[in-house]
C-alpha cells in the first residue's frame, strides 16, 4: 500500500496554542504516557486565527474532532486525548484531540534531510517495517511528521477537511518500490 506525508496546507494560517510549552510540546508528550496526561486541557490561541482548521502540527500533532472519527475507522484502538482551543477576543472555541501515535523508523538511507534532519525533503519508505498500519509518526527525524496509508488519505480527501495537504513518498517493499498498475 502507498503512504503519504501529512502536512499543513500553506494556504491556510496555523492555529497556535499560547502556554503549551512543558505541558503539550512533542518533546514533553514524547516522555510521557498516555494516562499521565491530565483528561482534559484547554489553551487559548494566538488572536491571528481566523477559523479553527482540522489539522494542527505544532507544538503537537492534533485533529479536530471529525478528523478523529475518520481516523478511528482504520484504527479503533488508537488512544486520543482532548484539549480545547479558544480564542477570548473572538468568542470561538475547538475541541482538538492528541493521538497517541505509534513512532516507526521507517525511512530508509535514500530518504533525503535537511542538516539536522528536522526536513525530511524526500521520503523513501520501507512500507514491510509499517506492517499495514494506517497512520504512523515517523520516528528518526528532529521534527513531527505523520505518516497516512493511501486509503485514509482518500478519505480525508474525500471530506473537504481544511488545512492540511499530503506529501507523496516512495514506498518499498522487499526493497523494490510498488507497482501501482497492480491496484488499477
Amino acid at each position: 500500500m502507498e503512504y503519504f506525508i501529512l502536512q499543513l496546507d500553506e494556504t491556510h494560517t496555523p492555529c497556535w496554542p499560547v502556554g503549551n510549552y512543558g505541558k503539550i510540546d512533542a518533546k514533553t508528550l514524547k516522555g510521557k504516557q498516555f494516562y499521565e496526561l491530565p483528561k482534559f486541557l484547554s489553551f487559548s490561541v494566538e488572536e491571528t486565527v481566523d477559523e479553527f482548521p482540522d489539522l494542527i502540527m505544532k507544538p503537537c500533532f492534533m485533529v479536530s474532532g471529525r478528523v478523529k472519527q475518520v481516523i478511528l475507522l482504520y484504527n479503533k484502538s488508537l488512544p486520543f486525548r482532548r484539549i480545547l482551543l479558544y480564542s477570548k477576543t473572538q468568542g470561538k472555541s475547538q475541541s482538538y484531540y492528541i493521538p497517541f501515535l505509534e513512532e516507526v523508523d521507517c525511512l530508509t538511507e535514500a530518504s533525503q534531510f535537511n542538516m539536522d534532519k528536522s526536513v525530511i525533503r524526500h521520503a523513501v519508505i520501507d512500507g514491510d517495517l509499517l506492517h499495514d498500519k494506517a497512520i504512523v509518526r515517523i520516528k528518526g527525524v528532529n521534527s513531527i511528521y505523520v505518516l497516512i496509508r493511501l486509503d485514509l488519505a482518500e478519505s480525508l480527501l474525500e471530506r473537504h477537511f481544511m488545512g492540511f495537504d499530503l506529501k507523496e513518498t516512495v514506498t518499498l517493499y522487499n526493497g523494490k518500490p510498488i507497482d501501482i498498475s497492480a491496484f488499477t
